[in-house]
Parts: structure tokens; sequence; C-alpha cells
């Protein structure tokens, strides 16, 4: 429905947007607008929603969008149509309609003119509700059916619902789901806590204003399930002796949080005594958390426990085996006696193990896996070694693990030194070698060159190439160990200078850069600058200034360790830019704003003082400075020129001091306010106050009046000017608070109703501290919202004035006062003359009603009437079908002010009978009637007679005859049809049928056979008919019988048949049809592919394509030569060479029928060019060059293809090009030019280049190595027949594949150049070159200071007398992880004893040489101490520190059965008691020591923390939440639960006031003052939003009212009252059956105790209304009625 406010809004704008008038005829008398729906939108057919549900009638008010003239009105409700004169936005209409809850009404608008309707939809919004009634279940174990109540209201017959249950399913429902139970079952594994379930509904009305549905959720339903037993072991296969497992519990819990809090349980079944004591089991016990249990076992064998868990949906079961196995055992195998450095194979061997430990010295400190038996080990150091391996099994017990030790000899190599006489020099060096410790009887020395001499000595051994060459000497000792040494003797080549200088300009820093490189493996050491200007430096990359412009030459000298070299170049210095600057300002206030400029011939570039910057010559830069000083800021301007020499210059810039703004004002107080402003600026000497309001105060401390109208708290901000003495200046503001003046509004639910009104105050929004007056002269009230009961004990309406004084939020006083109307109550009283009838019947009723003043009648067959009082009226009461129905007729008055009587009287009513009878009323003849009395069709007890037009009758519902009728003529039938009723109400009914006449159809052709195309002429002969058309059969169609002519198409390949039919019509529409049978011969259609314009000459072959010419072709070619009779002719065109021709050819078809066609198409036939090539040079080596000359005639464009995959388009008439041929053989091209026209024609010339193959010279590769190094040199030439080496050492070589040893001299290296020059048949050459680079190998040696100390002594000093050249690197490993580069490492200190290996590698990067020795230090005897002790709550956590030194094991034994083995343990003690600590000590040397303190711990029983609660998803404010405490042990409880609530409770409740997501914590304490503390994460959702569920009946307390008041939790059933959650506004109104309100809350604390007055309202049933607005702003209303029932 449209309100008069909303009607008002559209007018105006219909009014702003402008009349559009339909059009008229010129001179009309009516006028039309265009109809506007609900929301302003100009539509042609609108639909209206009115979707109040209160039950009065209601005042709709159609809109229109121009103006209407002289309109006529249906208001669709039964009620006379209105006539208006106009109707647009300035003159409304509208209707009252009666109330209906679900009905729609069928509007027209009519003029004489045009016409418009409107739909008018009257409805109420659904309101969706779930009710769970009490003691039905919300919470159950899976599977499991629970059960909802659609307690919908506004449901209409319309309204949609859907159900779902968030796991999965959706139930969707019609009206008829309103108040039905929905079941609901929730399988096994779709558990859950929390579950939702929700229920939306829909219909018109909330689809019309909000465009989605309604929806509601529950949120506390419960789907529980059985938990997932787990059990966790320390080990599962145990080796004997070995014979204890601890065991833990860890168990999935389901829902453990939420709904599921009966007390969990656990059993454990040993399967035998083998748990704690001796016990066999652990019967059930509480279980939330498990310490482990340990069991022990009797012997090897397979033990079976099996733990059980329980909780609120039954138990679950889980076992686990516990495998005691016997031992393993190990043997292993190896040699026995072996030389120092030999690789050693071993072999362990030990049934069912899984791994494999190795330690090859015995010492336990050093331990190599592997996944076989199978190792392999070198011993590098003489002795014997006591071989031990381990075995055991994957992931198990340490008691799986055996171990076997096997000895073995080490025998010693002899020592050998050799001494050269010298190891390094440059380009050659000339050597003698001895071996200087002479321990072997046997010595074979391997020289750098690779032969071999005997002796203890070499002399005399020229190396005479750069790199490093080894002598190698094997000593053999008397027990047949060998010793191999190596010495190296370096010959390094010598280093190349370069260098580079950066840009050079005068008076600056220049950056010379070294590009100097060493040859070979060396480095430089030394570098020698001279500038050219008696500078010099000694530095690597060394800077230099000249001090002026020219030209100098820079020399620089580098030296390795062992060569030198220099090099020079020109170096020219450029002269720097020139530079002046300046600034329009050097001082000023800051922020200080400076122009700069410069005047140079480079580019500028500015620094600004402040670590900011810019470019150019004209700059900007403004200051900050600093208010309580002067700053000074030095300016850099710095000028670069295009050689990138610079010049700075600079300048200073100053900012001056300012004033400091700042003041303060007096706190908030109530508009008007008048502050104090405190000015407590410095370094100021004048101010400005600049306000808000436009206004300004040059007071050192002003005075200004703030003003608040706006209900809120309210800042205005304040500026504040200080000014220094020198100008400078500062600003500030600040806000002024103001508190809003006092301004209430009250809103009163009902200011008007019926005598005794009783009604609560309404809440106003921000008062507070109340004071109520009546203005009934009763006395006033403090209560904030007080309950008056307002009488009137006359006959008219008496208003009194309600008045609130009161101070809002703030503490600033204000009033409000409203207007309460009380209004008198009248006598409903009427008669009838009659109350039973047959329908349609007649009714006579008499008002007889008291003090009413209007009246409204309800006759109970959805019409009304309104007055008719004072007089008799009738109404006719309607009824159809076969039941009689009692109608309730109600008669409503209303009295002066509203108040309302009602009287209703029943009236009995016998169904209508009327006689239709319905079906075909005409037809052709033969006419078959098939005629039934419409309704009847179930009515077996009514009598029903047919009547025929020759007196015959016939009984029953139907009329089925057949009539003939009349040739050419048609005859009408009359047939009478007469019912009776059980009730004895009767009708009769005639009907006339008519018996239409048929056609006749007859037409001959003027052909039946001929050719496509030829007309056929068509003559009628039909008769009687209105109308007669014509199909050809040829799918053109009907026609008209007046088209008397009509030409087949047949393109197919043989005649075709059609059938032409005629129908004859009868103006009713009765046919008759003839037919003709007509031959149409094949189309004939001569046609052939268009040709293509063509190069000449042209032979072309024309494709014929006609189609049903099966008789003759005729072709005619256009250029004068015979025709042709073929189907598929070919013909020769041709046309000059120098111009194109065009020729039309044509072609003539004809079929065998007859039947002929022809057409024609044109070909161009194009002029062809001539290519000509002329070559000078057709043969020649690789690469050979061709001169083309293009002699072509007739060409427009040119293109070249060479043979070789390069083309070109080369216009010149003589050009070069260049021929490679990379292959073995000789290679012909076929040169081609194409010469073209712009048409496409072409021709073309070749000439053939014969080019001879390519040699190409190649070696594999570089080669570098030691010497003697031989060298095999693979030749990967191609295109050669001979080939000639040349070694670069003298040696040369004609093989294809050469082999070469190339030496060096003792001690130096040598780099050799190959060439090979390769030749082919031809007699072509080419040359290929590869470096070969020969080295000498080094020999590693060194000594130690001892093999062999006793801890703390581990510092080893060491002497390295290995024989290699300076450049050779050294690399040192200590067999402790400690790694040396250095040739003379320091001393080296071990950090524990044990067995280390020393290796030193020697290498020069080509070669390489190893020593090692054995260095054992031996562990020292053990020391022992400990301290520990501590007191305190289970578990106890205490420290102890290991004073013990020297020990490789410890053992520590607490008396609570726990034994660890780390140094210093953390030992947590979880029983309560008092406990031993000992400590056993093992040292390295074997030795055992032990120390034990007696009662150093206690340990003091700890409480357990647990809880649970339901529910954890609660709406805010009004619903709780139910904490149960599982705390074990605990005296004492403190519970926070996550908003700074807190409790000290057992068993608290507790009910949130603000959305938000909670952890909830719970501290369980004892007499020890032991405690945990239990914390939820995110235990409870607490969202805005709410519900309100009322009962239907309530049983009031018989001793007295309550007030209403009630306990929330309570359930007890005395007050009428909701289940409610998260409720922020609230009234509830309770009703008699007669409509008087006997209870008015607005308080959702305050329910109805069912007292009236003081005394206890009667049983019966009461009507109540309830409005809410929930925390999350939704606004809820329900209905409904409430049975009270006494005790």
């Amino acid at each position: 429905m449209l309100t008069a406010k909303q009607f008002a809004k559209i007018s105006t704008l219909v009014t702003m947007t402008g009349v559009l008038a339909l059009s008229a005829p010129s001179g009309a008398w009516a006028q039309c607008g265009t109809l506007l729906d609900g929301d302003g939108v100009a539509t042609a057919d609108p639909v209206y929603f009115e979707c109040n549900d209160g039950n009065t009638p209601f005042e709709f008010f159609p809109l229109t969008q121009g103006t209407w003239t002289n309109v006529t009105v249906n208001w669709g409700d039964g009620s006379a149509p209105e006539f208006f004169a106009v109707w647009d936005n300035l003159n409304a209409i509208s209707h009252t309609y009666p109330y209906q809850e679900h009905t729609t009404y069928n509007l027209t608008f009519t003029t004489a003119t045009c016409s418009a309707s409107a739909i008018l939809e009257k409805s109420v919004l659904v309101n969706p509700a779930i009710v769970v009634p009490e003691g039905w279940p919300t919470g159950a174990c899976a599977p499991a059916t629970l059960s909802f109540v659609n307690g919908s209201t506004n449901v209409t017959p319309d309204t949609e619902f859907t159900w779902t249950f968030d796991d999965g399913t959706t139930l969707t429902a019609g009206a008829s789901n309103e108040g039905a139970t929905v079941n609901h079952l929730y399988d096994a594994f779709t558990t859950g806590c929390q579950r939702e379930v929700n229920l939306t509904a829909t219909n018109a009305c909330r689809t019309s204003e909000f465009g989605v549905p309604a929806a509601v959720t529950i949120d506390y339903i419960n789907i529980w399930d059985r938990d997932n037993p787990l059990i966790d072991a320390s080990a599962t296969v145990l080796c004997w002796p070995e014979n204890t497992v601890d065991l833990w519990n860890v168990s999935e819990m389901v829902c453990f949080n939420n709904g599921n809090t009966q007390q969990r349980k656990e059993r454990w079944d040993f399967g035998g005594p083998f748990g704690p004591s001796g016990t066999s089991e652990i019967d059930w016990r509480p279980w939330i958390n498990s310490d482990p249990v340990t069991l022990t076992f009797p012997g090897v064998g397979e033990y079976t426990i099996s733990l059980a868990i329980e909780n609120y949906c039954g138990t679950d079961e889980q076992e686990i085996t516990i495998v005691v196995r016997e031992p393993l055992t190990a043997e292993v195998a190896g040699p026995t006696f072996v030389c120092e450095g030999e690789s050693l194979e071993f072999t362990a061997t030990a049934t069912g193990a899984d791994w494999f430990e190795w330690d090859f010295y015995g010492t336990d400190q050093y331990w190599y896996p592997s996944q076989t038996g199978n190792m392999t080990w070198t011993y590098n150091t003489s002795g014997v070694y006591d071989l031990t391996v381990q075995v055991g099994l994957d992931n198990q017990s340490e008691s799986c693990v055996a171990e076997a030790i096997h000895q073995i000899e080490v025998q010693p190599k002899p020592q050998a030194n050799i001494v050269l006489s010298d190891t390094q020099g440059c380009d050659m060096l000339t050597v003698d070698a001895e071996e200087a410790v002479r321990e072997g009887i046997s010595y074979e020395w391997t020289l750098p060159d690779g032969s071999t001499v005997a002796g203890p000595e070499v002399a005399d051994i020229e190396l005479t190439t750069v790199g490093s060459h080894l002598f190698g000497l094997a000593v053999t000792a008397t027990n047949g160990c060998v010793r191999m040494v190596n010495e190296t003797v370096d010959i390094h080549p010598s280093p190349v200078a370069s260098f580079t200088a950066g840009a050079v300009c005068e008076g600056e820093t220049t950056a010379f850069t070294d590009l100097s490189l060493p040859n070979g493996s060396d480095t430089l050491v030394s570098w020698n600058w001279a500038f050219g200007d008696a500078g010099t430096s000694s530095d690597r990359h060394p800077e230099h200034m000249f001090m002026g412009g020219g030209d100098f030459t820079v020399t620089l000298e580098v030296s390795d360790p062992y060569c030198a070299a220099s090099t020079s170049q020109e170096v020219t210095v450029s002269e720097a830019p020139d530079l002046d600057i300046s600034s329009n300002v050097t001082e000023g206030c800051s922020p200080l704003f400076v122009d700069f400029s410069a005047t140079s011939n480079g580019s500028v570039v500015w620094t600004f003082g402040d670590d900011n910057g810019g470019d150019g010559d004209v700059v900007s830069h403004t200051y900050l400075g600093d208010p309580t000083l002067e700053v000074m800021y030095p300016v850099t301007a710095q000028a670069i020129n295009e050689f990138a020499c610079t010049t700075e210059a600079t300048l200073e810039v100053r900012t001056l001091p300012s004033s400091d703004a700042s003041f303060s004002v007096s706190p908030a107080a109530c508009s008007p306010f008048t502050p104090v402003f405190n000015n407590e600026s410095a370094r100021a000497t004048s101010y400005k106050w600049l306000f808000e309001d436009g206004t300004f105060s040059e007071e050192v401390e002003p005075t200004h009046v703030f003003n608040n109208t706006t209900g809120f708290l309210q800042a205005e901000s304040v500026q504040l000017i200080a000014y220094a003495d020198n100008g400078c200046h500062d600003t500030t503001g600040a806000p002024v608070t103001v508190k809003p003046e006092a301004f209430f509004n009250m809103v009163l639910d009902q200011t008007e109703a019926c005598s005794p009104f009783s009604m609560m105050a309404p809440e106003v929004n921000g008062a507070q501290n109340h004071m109520w007056s009546f203005g009934d002269g009763t006395p006033n009230s403090m209560v904030p919202n007080p309950v008056h009961e307002f009488e009137n004990n006359t006959d008219a309406p008496v208003t009194f004035t309600l008045t609130l004084e009161a101070e809002n939020s703030f503490g600033c006083p204000g009033s409000v006062a409203r207007e309460v109307i009380v209004n008198p109550s009248p006598v409903a009283e009427f008669t009838a003359d009659i109350q039973s009838g047959c329908a349609p019947l007649t009714v006579t009723f008499e008002e007889m009603s008291q003090r009413a003043t209007t009246y409204a009648w309800n006759y109970g067959d959805a019409t009304t009437a309104s007055g008719l009082n004072g007089t008799a009226h009738e109404h006719t009461f309607e009824l159809e079908g076969f039941d009689l129905i009692s109608r309730a007729v109600t008669l409503t008055v209303e009295a002066e002010g509203g108040c309302t009587d009602a009287h209703t009287l029943a009236v009995e009513v016998y169904p209508e009978v009327v006689a239709n009878p319905v079906g075909a009323l005409e037809g052709c003849a033969p006419w078959q009637s098939d005629l039934t009395a419409e309704g009847y069709a179930g009515a077996s007890n009514h009598n029903i007679t047919w009547t025929l037009p020759e007196g015959d009758t016939f009984e029953g519902v139907d009329l089925q005859r057949t009539f003939v009728g009349l040739e050419g003529q048609d005859e009408e039938l009359t047939l009478g049809l007469s019912i009776t009723s059980p009730f004895g109400c009767q009708a009769h009914s005639t009907v006339t049928a008519t018996v239409h006449h048929t056609p006749v159809s007859d037409f001959t052709l003027s052909d039946m056979a001929a050719c496509a195309g030829t007309e056929i002429a068509l003559l009628d002969a039909s008769m009687y008919a209105d109308e007669v058309t014509l199909d050809w059969g040829d799918g053109t169609g009907s026609a008209a019988n007046s088209v008397g002519t009509h030409a087949f198409d047949n393109d197919n390949f043989e005649p075709m048949v059609v059938e032409v039919v005629q129908t004859a019509t009868t103006a009713f529409g009765c046919e008759a049809h003839t037919s003709v049978n007509h031959t149409v011969f094949p189309k004939v259609t001569a046609d052939f592919v268009a040709p293509a314009p063509a190069c000449a000459p042209l032979t072309l072959t024309l494709v014929n394509q006609s189609t049903n010419a099966n008789g003759t072709f005729t072709w005619d070619f256009g250029d004068g030569s015979p025709t042709s009779s073929s189907a598929q002719p070919s013909h020769l065109f041709d046309t000059d060479a120098d111009a194109s021709s065009v020729y039309t050819i044509q072609l003539n078809a004809t079929s065998t029928y007859g039947c002929a066609d022809s057409t024609s198409h044109e070909v161009e036939v194009h002029a062809t060019p001539i290519a000509d090539i002329e070559v000078l040079d057709q043969a020649g080596c690789y690469p050979l060059e061709v001169t083309f000359g293009n002699h072509s005639v007739g060409g427009e464009a040119y293109i070249w293809s060479y043979g070789t995959g390069l083309n070109s388009d080369e216009p010149a008439l003589e050009h070069t090009v260049e021929y490679f041929n990379p292959t073995s053989n000789v290679l012909t091209y076929a040169a081609v030019l194409t010469a073209s026209t712009s048409t496409g024609c072409s021709s073309q010339d070749v000439a053939y280049i014969e080019v001879l193959p390519q040699v190409n010279a190649r070696i594999e590769g570089g080669f570098t190595g030691c010497a003697p190094l031989e060298v095999d040199f693979l030749n990967l030439s191609d295109g050669a027949a001979s080939y000639t080496w040349d070694f670069g050492d003298g040696g040369q070589s004609a093989t294809a594949h050469a082999s070469h040893v190339f030496t060096t001299t003792l001690g130096e290296d040598a780099t050799y150049t190959v060439s090979l020059v390769a030749e082919s048949i031809y007699g072509c050459t080419d040359t290929a070159q590869v470096s070969v680079q020969v080295f000498a190998a080094p020999t590693a040696d060194f000594v130690t200071s001892s093999t062999q100390m006793t801890y703390p002594a581990t510092t080893v000093t060491l002497s390295n007398t290995s024989m290699a050249g300076e450049s050779a690197s050294h690399y040192w490993t200590f067999g402790d992880g400690q790694v040396s580069y250095e040739a003379q490492p320091e001393p080296h200190a071990y950090d524990t004893w044990g067995t280390y290996d020393i290796t030193l590698e020697v290498d020069n990067g080509y070669c390489s040489s190893v020593a090692s020795t054995a260095i054992q230090i031996v562990a020292p005897s053990p020391t022992i101490g400990f301290t520990g002790e501590g007191a305190g709550c289970a578990p106890l956590t205490v420290q102890f520190e290991n004073l013990s030194t020297y020990a490789s094991s410890y053992r520590w034994e607490f008396s609570d059965g726990s034994v660890r083995s780390d140094d210093s343990p953390v030992h947590v003690f979880n029983e309560p008691g008092v406990y031993d600590v000992t400590l056993h000590v093992e040292g390295f040397d074997g030795s055992e020591l032990v120390e034990s303190h007696s009662a150093v711990v206690e340990v003091f029983p700890t409480a357990q923390a647990a809880f649970s609660l339901n529910p954890n998803h609660v709406m805010v404010p009004g619903q709780p939440v139910f904490f149960l405490n599982l705390s074990e042990g605990a005296t004492q409880y403190s519970w926070d639960f996550g908003d700074g609530a807190t409790s000290i409770a057992e068993t608290p409740i507790h009910e949130y006031l603000q959305a938000g997501v909670y952890d909830v914590s719970l501290t369980a304490d004892n007499t020890w003052g032991c405690s945990t503390t239990f914390t939820l994460p995110e235990a409870v959702l607490a969202e805005e939003g709410g519900m309100m569920v009322f009962p239907n009946a309530f049983t009031p307390s018989s001793t007295g009212s309550t007030g209403g008041y009630y306990d929330a939790n309570s359930y007890d059933n005395d007050v009428f009252r909701p289940m409610h959650v998260g409720i922020e506004t609230y009234e509830l109104m309770v009703f008699t059956k007669w409509g008087e309100m006997i209870f008015h809350s607005n308080e959702v604390g305050i329910g109805w105790d069912g007292y009236v007055q003081g005394k206890l309202a009667a049983t019966d049933v009461y009507a109540w209304k309830a409005t809410a607005t929930l925390s999350n702003g939704e606004r809820l209303q329900q209905l409904g009625n409430v049975t009270l029932l006494a005790r």
C-alpha cells in the first residue's frame, strides 16, 4: 500500500519530471495519463503490494504521471465503480479496502478514449521461526533423529519454506509446513558440535519489499560420536634381558570442547601380571590426559595389550603387540697383517640385523655406519688395532645391539725424504736429487720425463719448459713395505704487465687500475709506477693527482715471486670547468624558500646542507630550520664538464628562530559553554585566535561562547597564531569539547485507547534521573518506565498529558511531553428475518446497536458493508457446489474514539442449482454432440434430464447424439436441460445448436504434363463454398482460387509429379478437398567454370557444370576457331608477346525433353617475358667470386636464386656473388634467373657454377699434465689428403694422427705450441694450433713432535718436510675436523682424547702428493660429584649440576624408578613423595665411581584443572554459558571468562554482554598452593543477534503477584515470558479476547505473572503481541495466544 507520505513523495517526483499525456483525437473531451508502480516508475500494467499485517481496512492511492480527465475506476473489490473528473499528482484518488489477509484485486481505469489496468496484491510478510519445545532433545549420539517445529507466522498460501541441517541435506516445503513437526536423521560420521538448523521463508510480500527470503537459525544442536582409541609405545620390539616398555593413551577425543561432556574413562588390559606392581589390568578410571604406563615382561615372547576408552556415546578398543626376542650375535672377518696405507676389506655377519656401525680403532669415539656387513678401510699409522662392529634393529630398543672385535697388526713403511738442489726457477733449470733418510734396501726414481733410475741419488737433470716437474721415488724396507714420495720443481713464466686509467682531470685524483696477469699459477707480488711528472707509487691500484694539463707517460713494472715485466701508456690530463654561484636570500624565517643560480661552462649539481640536493643552473629549495635557534646551512655547487672534470663553490644560508604557539582549554561543559583559555606560547609578542564560527580574537586569552544542539558530545577546533618579535610566527590548534543541550524525544507505542488504558511509559533515549507526571492528578513517578492506568468514565474522549523531566547522559537537564487520549466503548446488536434457504438466499437484517458511531458488516462470505444502521437491509448469499454451508454474519460497531464491539448470527445456505450445458454448440454436418451439465459430473444424488427437438428425453450428465444436417444450408436445434438437488433446489435452461452444411470441391488443369517454367491454367467447378484455395503441390503454399495460372520448377534429374489440391471452405469452416496430378519435366541450366586470366600460350580445358542437359552441347571460343560439340572441350589460346587478349566463350545446352539454356564467360590471356643469364667465371676454388649479367627481355621484375639458399631481387645488369664449399666433394650450384611481369607471367634461365671443396684443419683440444706427458693428438681436419705436424720442441710428423712425448727440465714447467698443416688434393691448405702444458709433481712429507700423549697434554708441533714449489698449495687435516692451508701450520691442540690421523696434501693444481701420521691422546681417570635439590608441586622439575670430570658415561638413578644418562639432567618428578638421587660415573679408562644424595627432593600433589562448557556459540546479550568443572584434587577455583569477568564458583554460569571470540581459563588450586590452569582457546563465539520464543500456556502462582520478575535460567512456568537471547529493546502486551490490554512491559526481565490489578486472572486464552530489537539491529515482531491455567 502507498501511504500518504509515499504518495506525496512520488507526486513531487511526477511534478518535477513533467506530465506525459497519451495522445487523443483532436477535440476529444477526455484525457489520459500514465500509471506509475509502487516505486514511482511509469509502466503499462503496474502491480502494487499491500503488506500490512494489521486487521483493519486500508486506504490505497494509485499513482499517475500526467493528467486523467473523466475517468471511471473499478477497484476490483465488488464495490461500485467511481467517477473522477480530474486525476493527477495534485488531485489524488484513493479507495478504502476491507481487511483481507491474502487476496488479489484487478483494477481498471477507463475514459472515453483510453484505458489501463493494474493489480493490487494484499498479503502479509511471512516470518520464519523454529521451535524446539521444552523437553525435546537438542543433542544426541549419531545416528539420531531430532525434531523441530515450524513456528512461522503470517504464512500465506504462496509461502515457500527451505530447511537446511548443516550436514549437506535440504528440505523444501510449501505453506502446509506451517506448524508441522520436521524430523531429521543425523547419520554417523556427520558428527559435529554446535550444528546449525536454518529455516528460510518467502512469499510475494517478502520478494517485493526485500528481494530475499527471511531466515532464522538455531545453532545449539550437538551430534556426538565415540572417541577414537590410540596407543603410543616407547618400543614395540625388545631384546632380552630388556623387558620394560612405556605405553601412553593418545586417543583422539570427539567434540572435546562442546556438549560431549560425559566423564571420559580408560581401561587397560595387559594380558597378564605385567603392569605396575604386577597388575594385570587398570580398571575404568577417569581420563583427560594420560601419564605413561610401564609394563615388565617375564621372558621372550609376544604380548598383546588392549586399551578401552569410554565417553558419552559408548566405548571403543584398540590392541598393540610388544615382542620380546632373543638378543643378536655378531661376527667379523678380515685381514690381520698389513702395511700402513693399504685399503682393507672387512665382513660382519649378524642374523636379522638391520644396521651395522664400525669403530676401526676400538676407542668408542668414532662410529661409521653401513647398511650391509661389508666395509673398506685404510690404516695410515702402524700399530695393533681392535676393530669393533656393532649391529642392531631399526627403531627399536637399545637392548637389541650386539658387538664383535677383530684385531689387526699394521706394519710401518720406511721413512723417505727427497732433497733437491733447487725447487724454483724461471724458464729452465738443472737439478740434482738425493734421498736423505736411507732406511730402504732399494731405491727407484721416476724422473720428470718419465724415465726411471735406480740408486739413492740422481744428478744433472735438465728442465726446459714452464710448469711443475715431478721427481718420484719408491723406497722398499726390509719388511717388504714400500713408501712412495714425490718432490716438485716449478719453472715459472714471466708475467704480462698492463693497466688502464680513469678520467684524468687537473687537480683531481685519478685512479689507475692494474690489469697485469701472471703466467701459470703464480701471483703478482709487487707493482712500481712512474707517472711522468716525478710521481711514483708501489700500490697495485694507485691514485694520482696531476696539477696541470697535458700529456704524460705512465710506466708500470710488475713482479711475481720469480719474474718481472713492464709497460707504458700516454695519459692526457684535461682542464677543470669555471663556476660562480649566488642566491636571492641568505637568511629568513623557517621554513625559508631560497632561489640559487650558477654561472659555469659545465653542468652544475647542488648540495643544500640539509641532506638534500638538486641540479641545474637555477634551483630552489625550502629550509625547515629550528624554531628555537638560528641554523646555518653550508651550500655547495659542483660543476662538471665534458671531460668529467669538476670545480666546487660554496656559500651559507641561515634560518631565524620563531615563536612556539601553545595553549590549553578548560574541560567540557554543557551548552552554551564559555571555556577558559590558558595561553602557554613561548617566544611570542602578539596573538590571533581563530574560531570555527568565523570569528577571531587578538587578546592574549580570549572569551568565546560555544553552542551544541546535536545531541552528541561535540569538539570545535580553535587555532592560535603566535607572532615573534622578528616577525616569524607559529600556529597550533586544540578542540573545545561541548556537552549537548538536553533534547528528549518521547515515542508512545499507543497514544489512544479504550478505557481503562494501562500503559508503560516508553524508553526515552538518553534520559536519566526520570520524573514522570501523568496529567490525571495521580502522584509523580521516578521509575524509568512506570506502568500507569488511565480511566475515562464519560461518553466522550478524554485527553491526558504525560510529561517527563530528566537529564541526558552528559548531565544536562531537559523535558518532553505527549498527549494520551482515552475513549469510551459501544454495544453491538442486530436480528435476521430468515436464517436458512437455497442460494441465492436474500436475508433482511435489522441493526439495534447502542452508543455506536460506525458500523461494519461481515457476512461471512468474503463480502462486507459499512453503515446500514438504524434500519433494515438485505444481503444475498451465494453458494455453489453440493454441500450446504453456515455463514457467520458479524456486526462490528465503533464508538467515538475508536472502541469497538461485535455481534454474530449464523445463516444456513443451501447450494444453488445451475443448469448450464457446456460443450460445442455447432459443427459441420454430420455433427456429433458432446454436451455436459457443467459441475455435475460427480453429483449422483441430483436428477438431470435432457430434452431434444423431437421431444425425446435422456437422463444423465452427458448428451452425445449425431445430427445429419441439410444440403447447402445450416440447421438449428433447440436442446433443454433440467436439474433438481437433494435440498429441493431446481434449475432449467435451453440452448440452440447449429449444424452447418458441407461444400463441394471440383476443378481441371489445362496441361497434365509440361516443362518446368510453363504456365498451367486451372478451371474451377466447386459449389456451396465461401472460400476456395489451391495448393499447387510444389511447396509454394496455398493460393486463392482466383489465381488461374501457375509455373512449376524442377531442378532434379528426373520428371516430377506434383499433386494439385483444391480446398473448398464455408464461412463456418466446413471443408471439402479435390486433387489432380501434374508432371513437371526437369529444368535445363547451362553452366561451366569461368576460366581465370593466364599467361600465353594457354591450353584451357573447359569444365562443363550444366545440369539436366542430357541432349546436345555447342561451344563458341570467341577467337574465330570452329565451334565444338564436346561436353568438356580443350582449346589453345595465344596472344602477342607484348599485349594481352580477351576472348568470349559461349555454351548452348539442351535436354531430351526439348528444353534448352545458354551461358558465356570471358578469358584474358597475358604476354610472357624472356629470361637470359650471362656468366663470366663458372668454375673455381673455394671461396669463388662469380659475376652475373642480366640480358632478359620483357621482364618487369627479377628474382635471382644462386643455388646456395641465397636469393635476391638485384635489378642491376651486372653483380657479383661469392660461393662456398664446406664439403669434401666438388659442388655444382644451379643459378636461376626468373623474369616476371605484373600480371604474374614469368620465364627462367639457368647457369651452373662449380666450386672446389673446402680444407679445414682442426686438432681436438689443448693438453695439460705432469712430465713425462704422452699426448695422442686427434686430427679432426676435413678435406685434406696430407698433413705436416710441428710439436714445438723440435719434433715433427707427417702422419694423420700423431703421438708425442713432452718433457721438461727438472723443476721447470713448459708450454709447447703444436701446429698442423692440412693440404687437399687440389693443393689448398689450412693450419690449426693447440697448446701443451707440462708440469713437475710435488712430494708431501712432515714430522710430528710426538705421536702419543695423555690428556690434557694435547698440543702437537708439525714440521713440513715436503718437496714442493712455492706456488704449491698445502692442505692439512688434523683428524678432529680442523684444517689448515698454511705450508707450516701453528702447533695444533686437540680438544679431547682419542686417535687422530694428521694428513698433508700438497697440490700444484695438476699433480699432488699425500702424507699421513696417527696421533694418540690417552684418556685421563674420572672424578665424581653433583648438586641439585628441590621441593614443590607435581610435576616438579629439578635441575641437577654434574661436577664430575673425565667421564665417558653417566647413570643417574632416581628413587621414582627413572634412570637418566645425560650429563646434567633436568628431571621431572610427576608423583608426590620424597626422593633420593644416585650418580654412577664411568671413565674413559674403564674405572667407575658412585655418589648418592638422600631425601633431596620433596614433591607435593598438584590440582588438575579441567572443564567443559555448553553452548559455545551464544547471542548477546542474554544467552548464558554453563560451565562444568572437571578438575581433580582441587579445593579452590578461579575462572577467567575472557571478557574481563572472573568467578571463584566451582561451577559458574556466565553471560557475555559484547560480541567477540573469547578464551576461557580455569585455575585449580589446593592447600599446598599447587595449581594448574586449563585454557580453552576460542572457547565461546558471542555474536550480535538473538531470538525470542514464547510458550503457549503457563500456570501462575496462586500465592500472589510477583511483579512479573523471573529467573531467566529457571524452568518455572509461573510467569508468561519469552526464552530470549540478544534483546536490546523490548515490548510485551497482553489482551483479553475482547481486545482489552491487561498487561504491558518494556523490560524483557519482567513478564506477566497472571495478575491484573492485583487479582489472578481467570483461566482463559489471552492474546499477546511482542516486539524486540536484537543486538545486531534486527527487529522482531510476534503475535500469538497463551492459555492461563489456574493451579
